[in-house]
């Protein structure tokens, strides 16, 4: 509900009044949907009154997804999520996202290029961090990128840097991957409302104990840089039974279709037990 009540506000007045924002041609000409007061309003009706939440929605469960290695809990917990789901109408399918296991190669091609790209203009000069002390411009340069920026972000620079150098041949794959995944979740909704999966393949880490080799932290994006990569809105909720570790799992929406997926989402809240019952969250 805080979700619906938040993204209601970015998204802007939806009474068709001219907004302040009206010459920003980077936005997309949608008219603003009231997802709060559409998400009270659908929980109201007959069939959450019924616990029922999630009756009439097809969720599918991507094959690709569910193939990958696993930690035991995650599995565990995205099997009670589904039997969970099942109990509260929803209707559960199997369903194909062929070019997934290219996704997380191609998200670090192109997210350490288009760093570069936009972290070019923090150089100290019109943007970001100035260097206390420098004797000519080359050395103002040097000083702010490499006391402003983490390791993390000085190894995508590096890494982008080389690719658009030495390896554009990369990019172009990365993209045409990009396009492909694109194309993959376009015919997959034709068939459901929404997508689900895990959002890591561990539990979260115990305290002091998270990976220190980068390799195995970017593995954890394995299962969300499919959305981000091809501009789906998405979602975590914790899925995993009480008492253990979190386990995360992913709502992923259609294209503009931000409402199924926060009404997927509480749904979802609601028969896990992590949510209040419809009748307890009327205000």
């Amino acid at each position: 509900r805080d979700i619906a009540r938040v993204l209601s506000s970015m998204t802007g007045n939806p009474s068709g009044k001219k907004r302040r924002d009206s010459k920003d041609y980077t936005l997309v000409r949608r008219k603003p949907a009231s997802y709060y007061h559409d998400l009270l309003e659908w929980e109201g009706s007959g069939d959450t009154a019924e616990q029922k939440v999630l009756k009439g929605m097809k969720i599918g469960f991507p094959k690709e997804f569910f193939e990958m290695p696993v930690e035991k809990e995650v599995t565990e917990a995205m099997e009670f999520a589904r039997e969970r789901m099942i109990a509260q109408g929803a209707e559960i399918r199997s369903v194909s996202i062929p070019h997934f296991r290219y996704g997380l190669s191609a998200y670090h091609v192109l997210s350490v290029v288009e760093a570069v790209s936009n972290l070019a203009r923090f150089d100290g000069v019109a943007y970001g961090r100035r260097a206390p002390t420098y004797q000519d411009l080359r050395e103002l340069i040097e000083k702010s990128r490499g006391q402003g920026f983490g390791e993390e972000v000085k190894r995508r620079l590096v890494l982008g840097s080389y690719i658009m150098e030495r390896e554009r041949a990369s990019f172009e794959k990365a993209k045409k991957v990009q396009n492909l995944l694109k194309e993959d979740f376009r015919k997959v909704f034709e068939t459901v409302d929404l997508l689900f999966t895990p959002t890591t393949n561990t539990t979260a880490f115990k305290v002091g104990k998270k990976s220190k080799s980068p390799l195995d932290m970017q593995r954890l994006d394995e299962f969300t840089v499919p959305a981000s990569l091809t501009g789906l809105p998405a979602i975590s909720l914790p899925c995993q039974q009480s008492g253990k570790l979190p386990v995360g799992g992913q709502l992923i929406g259609n294209y503009f279709d931000e409402g199924t997926l926060l009404k997927g989402s509480l749904g979802l809240e609601i028969s896990l037990g992590k949510e209040r019952s419809p009748q307890q969250g009327k205000r």
